[in-house]
């Protein structure tokens, strides 16, 4: 949650689920490995500054999870693997109505996330996730998918607690936002008539890879503090955007936050 995106270590397709209702539940299989179920409904939002979109997706999601002692530098490591089914869109993506509607693509993923801790006030995290995307067929004259869609995101995490002050903390991330790596789709346009006023219709064909790739590197300290007996805190984070949306034709972005905030209860 120290991240400016609070889902950059999680899958990113569960993205398409964030708002709505979850359930699972956990076994321990030995003292300190567990095996969790999760199963999930809702409505697509990227980040937590952003809205619900009116998308839909649900799934189902499996980890095995390894938790090491206190005296252990590697505190948890996870292996995750689910799926997420989404309804009239694929990763996240629709079309207008005048190009026809899509069906149920199903995305498949496999993903590994661990925590560990370098020193008492140190600790990384690391998350690298991949998944393939089926489209369904699409109903529409005009567009079609590929049958399958290949992506992927990482992120590493650098933490410290306690540095100059009580309780303060500076983070490192740096971190590829969901990626697609490889697809196609292909677009049938009309382009001219025969003198018998026969349509001339050309195929389209659109490679998803983009040719850019974003990388995200952010900086941050969080400082608590009391101000007239109450609790408050002073956040800094500069985040820098190589590459904003996978595009090479974007430039880059820098962002400067400053955040105060005061507990008034």
């Amino acid at each position: 949650s120290a991240t400016d995106d609070d889902s950059s270590f999680a899958a990113p397709w569960l993205r398409y689920a964030r708002h709505g209702w979850s359930s699972g539940g956990a076994i321990a299989t030995t003292a300190r490995q567990k095996l969790r179920l999760g199963l999930f409904n809702g409505r697509a939002s990227w980040d937590r500054y952003q809205p619900q979109s009116k998308l839909q997706g649900y799934g189902a999601m499996l980890e095995y999870s390894l938790a090491s002692g206190h005296e252990a530098r590697l505190r948890s490591l996870s292996v995750q693997t689910g799926f997420v089914r989404e309804r009239d869109s694929f990763l996240g993506t629709s079309i207008g109505s005048t190009l026809g509607s899509l069906g149920q693509a199903e995305t498949f993923f496999v993903g590994l996330n661990g925590h560990l801790q370098i020193t008492t006030d140190w600790q990384a995290l690391v998350a690298v996730y991949h998944g393939h995307t089926y489209t369904g067929t699409a109903n529409s004259q005009v567009f079609a998918v590929g049958p399958q869609i290949r992506s992927g995101s990482w992120a590493l995490g650098l933490k410290g607690r306690s540095l100059w002050h009580a309780n303060d903390q500076f983070s490192l991330y740096f971190t590829q936002p969901l990626r697609v790596e490889s697809g196609r789709a292909a677009l049938k346009l009309a382009t001219g008539r025969t003198p018998g006023r026969q349509v001339i219709y050309q195929n389209i064909s659109i490679e998803l890879q983009p040719q850019g790739r974003e990388q995200r590197l952010e900086l941050g300290y969080h400082l608590p503090a009391q101000i007239a007996q109450r609790q408050a805190w002073l956040s800094a984070t500069s985040q820098y955007i190589q590459q904003p949306n996978h595009s090479a034709l974007n430039p880059d972005h820098l962002v400067v936050k400053l955040m105060f905030s005061i507990d008034v209860d």
